[in-house]
């Protein structure tokens, strides 16, 4: 994550109100996190809208995303890490539906833009009945300096209800063994085995994020094949910075989909 000065003459306030439709060059992903989420009817949850990358920069964002509400209930919206850390005065609109939520976020600090990686937004929902289901956005927009940057891709995450929920689509592309120890601990030695064909000779990365989405250490680039890999990670950010102890997520992931897993970093 990065913050950036940019050259914008119009408040977020007004890019959001009177929007000027012209498309800026360069693109960028935004991305439920976690990508798939695994529940019993009646739980409560939370996923964050992540923006992936620093490929753009941008002071601002607005979209409809939408849900099923026969299997999800809103519950509640709150603002995240990469909106938060750098301006103190924000336009933020939330306004829920039966079966989607409005949210318009956005920078009123002059010549202030931000990068990616990290999360823009929380949202915190209800699981209702057994199923599968994912959210969808009617679109996705970035602001800045008064215009739309509209090249934008969304990547939906997968929600999995109760015991009846068909998972064979998630676990088909997910490695066969993914070993984690100790954990919690205060170091870990992680192990992943490429089984699944559906990972063959693809490129895949293995990261550490913390709770809030923001990206912590690439312990992990390279190629799914062969019998496997092991890491190690010591605690420590890309700094060098020991993380306080808390609940941190490994994702490995690759073109074909996402696994997520849970470090528990105890002193």
């Amino acid at each position: 994550m990065q913050l950036r000065f940019g050259l914008g003459v119009l408040s977020t306030l007004f890019v959001l109100l009177l929007p000027i439709a012209v498309a800026v060059g360069g693109s960028t992903s935004v991305s439920i996190y976690p990508p798939t989420t695994i529940v019993d009817p009646g739980d409560t949850f939370t996923v964050f809208i992540f923006s992936d990358d620093d490929s753009i920069d941008y002071n601002g964002y607005e979209t409809v995303l939408r849900f099923d509400s026969s299997a999800l209930a809103f519950v509640s919206a709150e603002e995240e890490s990469l909106m938060t850390e750098f301006c103190n005065n924000r336009f933020w609109r939330v306004r829920p539906g039966p079966d989607s939520i409005y949210i318009g976020h956005g920078f009123l600090c002059p010549y202030t833009n931000v990068t990616g990686p990290g999360a823009l937004s929380s949202l915190t929902f209800e699981a209702l009945s057994e199923g599968r289901t994912t959210f969808s956005a009617d679109f996705f927009w970035f602001t800045r300096a008064g215009i739309y940057i509209k090249e934008v891709t969304w990547r939906g995450g997968a929600i999995l209800v109760g015991s009846s929920a068909d998972v064979g689509d998630e676990r088909a592309i997910a490695p066969n063994v993914f070993e984690i120890k100790p954990n919690p601990g205060r170091a870990f030695d992680i192990g992943v085995e490429f089984v699944s064909p559906a990972y063959r000779d693809q490129r895949a990365s293995l990261k550490v994020y913390d709770v809030s989405g923001r990206q912590l250490r690439n312990l992990w680039d390279g190629l799914a094949g062969g019998e496997g890999l092991r890491v190690h990670w010591d605690g420590t950010d890309g700094c060098g910075r020991v993380m306080p102890p808390g609940i941190y997520f490994l994702v490995f992931s690759t073109d074909s989909g996402e696994e997520t897993r849970k470090l528990v970093v105890v002193r």
